[in-house]
């Protein structure tokens, strides 16, 4: 038996689960709950699949290794400096194309992320050769209603080392 595409396993889960803002109510429902392991192998869970289905939407794979910023805005494949320390970096995922390159870092940031705070994730962003996406139509997994999503990607334009 062929196992089924991941891209397709979460299109699945979408169609049956309904939408990401669904799961997402589910973590904040977990969270408000009393500490317990099960309760945070639930949330656990719910990240993930969250993640996988973000990555699924864009024909990305959830990375197992982490990479930095600078592997990041190369579209790279591997290589670790000392991981950015910065404010406008939390609550990590990190994606990958088929072919292994750096393709997307989503964070989950606190505070109000106005027009303001976009122009500086902005600016710092594009000091580091990436572009910052604040996606609508995705919510963010590490405590929604609370957490920002923030999207890395390599800027377009940038000529990438390969």
């Amino acid at each position: 038996m062929i196992a089924p595409h991941e891209r397709d396993v979460c299109q699945r889960a979408k169609e049956l689960i309904g939408s990401p803002w669904k799961l997402a109510e589910q973590i904040t429902f977990f969270l408000k709950q009393k500490p317990s392991p099960k309760n945070a192998l639930e949330i656990c869970a719910l990240r993930l699949g969250l993640a996988k289905m973000f990555a699924a939407d864009h024909n990305w794979k959830l990375s197992p290794s982490p990479f930095d910023i600078h592997v990041l805005a190369k579209h790279g494949v591997w290589g670790m400096r000392q991981m950015e320390r910065s404010i406008h970096i939390d609550h990590a995922y990190y994606f990958r194309t088929s072919n292994r390159r750096a393709a997307g870092l989503a964070v989950h940031l606190y505070d109000n992320i106005n027009t303001h705070k976009q122009q500086e994730i902005r600016q710092w962003a594009g000091k580091n050769k990436l572009e910052a996406e604040y996606p609508t139509d995705f919510p963010s997994w590490w405590v929604p209603g609370s957490t920002t999503l923030v999207l890395y990607r390599p800027l377009k334009n940038h000529n990438q080392d390969r």
